[in-house]
């Protein structure tokens, strides 16, 4: 599952590279939990700017943290059919899904949580994110049904 939700995020990122100097190396064991600062400093200005504020720091950003999260030995994050439902195909919203996830998974460092349960507290904070209208992400088709579905506010 890990190796497809590599693939999966490889592949978004891929269509969209510029080229960018990365932050820091990411080759061993150790690089990923060395750059944990990094990550959660990169996540909460991804979660608190809106998603066209400095889009090529954006864009840098989500690249980071997507191959922190796919190579993290530490935590297991995951994409179910439902999650791809809210998404919409489109990369801001994947990046910001995935930015979401790995908040939820730091903010929670103290329990030791499944994949399912890093995603479910990763939708509830890109929920939020996206309810601000400051932050130019609208709810999706698939977002509204999940809201519906599972009676979150």
């Amino acid at each position: 599952m890990k190796k497809q939700l590599s693939f999966l995020l490889l592949l978004f990122i891929s269509l969209h590279s510029f080229g960018q100097e990365e932050f820091v190396a990411l080759e061993k064991k150790e690089d990923y939990k060395k750059a944990e600062p990094i990550v959660q400093n990169v996540v909460d200005f991804l979660l608190s700017n809106p998603t066209t504020f400095k889009e090529e720091v954006r864009k840098a950003g989500y690249a980071f943290v997507i191959k922190w999260m796919s190579g993290t030995p530490d935590h297991t994050f995951s994409i179910s059919a439902e999650g791809m439902n809210l998404l919409n195909s489109d990369e801001d919203y994947l990046a910001m899904y995935m930015a979401a996830q790995t908040k939820f998974a730091f903010d929670n460092l103290d329990k030791k949580l499944t994949p399912v349960e890093i995603e479910k507290g990763g939708i509830v904070l890109f929920f939020e994110y996206c309810a601000n209208p400051v932050n130019e992400m609208k709810f999706t088709k698939g977002m509204k049904k999940y809201l519906k579905k599972n009676k979150l506010q």
